[in-house]
């Protein structure tokens, strides 16, 4: 069948599963060479080495992203030329806040040889080609951030297609499955379902429902927002858990460590975006009394499972007693800058681009 006959449901399906293939070889090629650079150097440092794997993952997904920002760039809600074009603006804006503040401090680094050579080099070329060179460089960089946030986002929804549908399925079957009380097995899947979406035992889970008519197309910044700020809350945990961690610290230094955690950090979208969808879709189940909808419970278990108010705490004293408060200051300050870049474009991509063909999807292939 051609691609021009096919439904945008097929379209989809089949872009997924060449997205899928790719990855998948992508990654059997990467866990090769992780296993003979392993048996090569088995003397390796654990935190390079897993900052390599890290950054190899990071790598795959930037190839995967050219493959589907070919696919999904026409899903745009807001038109990739209007993202574009704001992104020039910024990259110009951060380009002039730099060379302002920058240009002193880097002047006497920047092409010494030519200056002898080239007249006019320190009052016209050279500040010409130091702003030229942060410019190109902060559009470069928004590129490979916005394909790799292409390649990430695309992964997490291919998954989501393919596996939530079935999801929503059997949490409608958690109160019959339990209530039978035979097949041990099949039993701790259902009550393993009810605990990650904390549904309450009162509640019947077949009264499951979605609703059919939220497939507005429209960027919402208001779940935009949400994400993004939860997505912060847990980078600051995770931050907290590695670079303060006292054990760590006894072995590492607070650089190393911000190093590993600003790589892991990249991928905290993955835990977070996915559970927008039942926001969406406003899948609740209905109660008596009030309805319960399933992202305030997988909300509140993903919550109570990344804070630990008491040890987060303990760890900001220890390492306040332990590290140079300047140097924790810098380091928290970059390792936010990264994030902040990183994370801002995976959260718009998701729901700019591919939220609302997935919710399509999700209601197309449930049951009436």
């Amino acid at each position: 069948m051609m691609e021009g006959d096919l439904s945008p449901f097929q379209k989809r399906k089949r872009h997924d599963d060449l997205i899928r293939r790719s990855f998948y070889i992508l990654l059997l090629v990467f866990l090769l060479w992780i296993v003979f650079s392993g048996f090569i150097l088995r003397d390796r440092d654990l935190f390079a080495f897993l900052n390599s794997v890290l950054s190899g993952m990071i790598t795959i997904l930037f190839v995967i992203g050219l493959l589907a920002y070919y696919f999904y760039e026409g899903y745009g809600l807001i038109k990739t030329k209007q993202v574009f074009k704001v992104l020039i603006y910024i990259s110009i804006s951060l380009t002039l806040i730099t060379f302002l503040l920058g240009y002193a401090f880097f002047r006497p680094f920047f092409l010494p040889i030519l200056r002898g050579y080239i007249p006019g080099m320190d009052t016209i070329f050279e500040p010409l080609l130091v702003f030229l060179i942060f410019l190109i460089s902060y559009i470069f960089a928004f590129l490979v951030i916005f394909i790799q946030g292409f390649g990430l986002v695309s992964v997490i929804v291919l998954f989501q297609r393919k596996y939530l549908s079935k999801v929503l399925e059997d949490i409608k079957k958690i109160t019959e499955v339990l209530n039978r009380k035979e097949d041990l097995s099949e039993r701790v899947y259902y009550v393993l379902l009810g605990w990650i979406f904390d549904i309450p035992s009162v509640l019947d889970s077949s009264k499951l429902v979605i609703d059919r008519d939220s497939l507005k197309k429209k960027f919402s910044w208001k779940r935009f927002k949400e994400a993004f700020v939860l997505e912060i809350i847990i980078a600051f945990v995770i931050a907290i858990y590695i670079s303060l961690n006292p054990i760590l610290l006894q072995e590492r230094t607070l650089g190393e460590l911000f190093t590993f955690a600003s790589t892991l950090s990249y991928f905290i979208p993955v835990m977070v975006l996915p559970l927008f969808i039942f926001i969406k879709l406003q899948v609740k189940i209905k109660g008596p009394a009030n309805d319960f909808f399933l992202f305030k419970g997988i909300k509140s278990r993903l919550m109570s499972l990344v804070l630990a108010l008491g040890t987060i705490i303990l760890f900001i004293r220890l390492a306040i007693e332990a590290v140079d408060l300047e140097v924790l200051f810098y380091s928290f300050t970059f390792y936010f800058l990264g994030f902040l870049a990183n994370a801002f474009f995976i959260t718009f991509i998701y729901f700019n681009y591919f939220e609302n063909s997935l919710a399509e999807d999700m209601i197309r292939g449930l049951n009436p």
